[in-house]
């Protein structure tokens, strides 16, 4: 399976340690899984192989039109030689372009709500209702972190056979509580 992952602000191990995490695990229980990490807002331009499964591209903000060109270049390119099964995506603007994508290259896309781009500012901003809408209409599914977020999504009207909740977990090995206060 080869996954396609856009985002902005992600750094491999950096500052979204989560996706970190979920990669890391994906890539554990399952070698034979390929990432292509897309991440957009960077820095630079640049690109980085973390493990042999894992590609990171990084690209500077899309508000310069040499940039924009290179997206498009690099989408192309990303869907006629990577070939991705799935595209999986976080932050509701950039599920927007992946869901568009998704449907030209035909590719089911999922959105990853994780926050308040989509459980909160659509319920006190017309725009942000409008463009959580488009996201849900434009992904095959829309992955929330905890009920109170999928109670959200069907208050936007999203379909429930869309919407399911994949609750974040913990490394027991590295937070145990129980283990520190026998221990303390």
């Amino acid at each position: 399976m080869r996954i396609l992952f856009f985002g902005t602000y992600f750094k491999f191990r950096g500052k979204e340690t989560y996706i970190s995490d979920e990669i890391d695990s994906l890539i554990k229980n399952y070698p034979d899984v390929k990432y292509l990490v897309y991440n957009i807002n960077c820095k630079k331009n640049q690109i980085t192989r973390y493990h042999k499964n894992i590609l990171l591209v990084e690209r500077k903000n899309l508000k310069n039109f040499n940039i924009i060109f290179l997206f498009l270049k690099d989408m192309i390119k990303i869907f006629t030689k990577f070939k991705p099964n799935v595209i999986h995506s976080i932050y509701v603007n950039e599920s927007i372009i992946m869901g568009i994508l998704g449907k030209i290259f035909r590719v089911p896309s999922i959105f990853h709500s994780r926050g308040m781009d989509f459980n909160y500012d659509p319920f006190f901003s017309l725009k942000s209702n409008i463009l959580a809408r488009i996201t849900a209409k434009l992904n095959n599914i829309i992955l929330t972190v905890s009920k109170i977020m999928k109670k959200d999504a069907f208050r936007l009207k999203i379909p429930p056979k869309k919407v399911i909740s994949l609750y974040d977990g913990i490394d027991f090995s590295i937070f145990n509580p129980i283990e520190k206060n026998k221990n303390g």
